[in-house]
């Protein structure tokens, strides 16, 4: 840990309700995502003792201990909207569902908190006279050139005084993927609640704790995302954040299956859908599962004997599914990966480097390759038989 980083904090307190917070899963030692260095680099392997926490009230979970956001966003941490095809495709998605929602409705001033590289803000300005996009990303650089009708601020969620900016109380909020990385969710969407204007559409978006347990993801439990909601514990947010539930859907495609909800303010919410509450019993049963699962697919990868193996996809969170198959994929030969940004660069503590695949084009048809962005396996398992591949092995029950 830098020296200028504080110590983690402790949170016992569900973030949603203020109940207390049982652990269920024990994490020491879990690696950092989203790191990615240069061949010269040196290569720090960052790890921090973590734990998830579920709360029996309202069923949330959350991490145990908050890291320092300058540990866990260092200036190495990559992820920008149109860089990735994956976060392209899931943006597109929410923008249908915000169409579906909104039908013929149009806005004065729409605020999108997260608005990263400005991806689906330029979209929103299509249906808003005003749109502000607000990102820390944007504090220290400038945006891009933007239509006229778009803002760019870089503030923190938790210090936006969205009002002011817009030059009026927004009736249109959106965020995707941030509230996730909130240590504090219920006291800033309360707050940009407040600062709206009475009948506004708020639409959020947050990967699904509930498909996370059906389909036995823990590699997506990781030290950037906090909070775990599921639709029982997204509903309780809602209501004490002065919204009225309207609808949601889920997004199979992204992140594993992500959670898309939209709620009035002001408005009398409609009934609320049965939302099933996790249960620490449930939580162990499908982690043992999943344990299983990392056990199986790295007992396939270790006993090859005809032929090299290579990982596919240089994913932002593989140090976290290296980290359950206990290995530091020495076993590969390298980590193959279209993207030539990523091309020759590691990651802290991981042993294979990142290379061109067509540079290992003439071995990949006797070799074993273990995909290591299972978010991509489709796609992936496309283009490796494309590149002739003998065997694919995904880590995965279900992807």
């Amino acid at each position: 840990m830098s020296p200028a980083a504080r110590p983690p904090r402790v949170r016992r307190r569900c973030c949603v309700c203020g109940s207390a917070v049982r652990v269920v899963l024990d994490l020491p030692g879990l690696p950092l995502t989203g790191i990615y260095v240069g061949p010269r680099a040196r290569r720090r392997d960052t790890r921090h003792d973590q734990a998830l926490g579920l709360c029996a009230r309202c069923g949330h979970a959350q991490l145990t201990r908050a890291l320092d956001p300058r540990s866990v966003y260092d200036g190495t941490y990559e992820h920008r909207s149109s860089s990735s095809a994956l976060a392209r495709r899931g943006n597109d998605a929410l923008e249908r569902f915000i169409a579906r929602v909104a039908g013929g409705r149009r806005f004065k001033r729409a605020v999108e908190v997260g608005c990263n590289d400005l991806y689906l803000t330029r979209r929103l300005a299509r249906r808003a006279r005003q749109v502000l996009g607000v990102d820390p990303i944007w504090r220290h650089r400038r945006p891009p050139k933007t239509p006229a009708n778009i803002r760019v601020s870089g503030s923190y969620v938790e210090d936006l005084d969205a009002a002011r900016l817009c030059g009026g109380r927004p009736d249109l909020i959106v965020s995707a993927h941030t509230w996730e990385h909130l240590e504090r969710p219920l006291g800033a969407l309360s707050s940009l609640v407040e600062d709206a204007a009475d009948g506004a559409l708020v639409v959020l978006e947050v990967p699904s704790f509930d498909t996370l347990l059906r389909d036995a993801r823990f590699d997506q439990v990781f030290h950037q995302h906090l909070q775990y909601f599921g639709l029982a514990s997204m509903l309780e947010l809602l209501k004490r954040s002065g919204l009225g539930y309207l609808t949601h859907t889920h997004n199979p495609d992204y992140w594993g299956g992500t959670l898309l909800i939209a709620a009035l303010k002001g408005v009398r919410p409609r009934k609320a859908p049965r939302a099933p509450r996790a249960t620490p019993a449930l939580v162990r049963r499908r982690y043992a599962a999943f344990k299983a699962r990392m056990r199986a697919c790295m007992s396939v990868v270790t006993r090859q004997r005809d032929g090299v193996v290579y990982g596919y996809g240089a994913a932002q969170m593989l140090p976290v599914l290296a980290y359950h198959m206990g290995t530091d994929l020495s076993e590969l030969r390298a980590v193959l990966d279209d993207d030539p940004a990523r091309q020759g660069r590691s990651y802290p503590g991981l042993r294979p480097r990142i290379a061109r695949p067509e540079a290992h084009r003439t071995h990949l048809t006797e070799a074993t390759v273990l995909v290591t962005a299972p978010d991509s396996a489709r796609p992936i398992a496309r283009r490796l038989s494309e590149l002739g591949a003998r065997r694919i092995v995904v880590p995965l029950v279900s992807w």
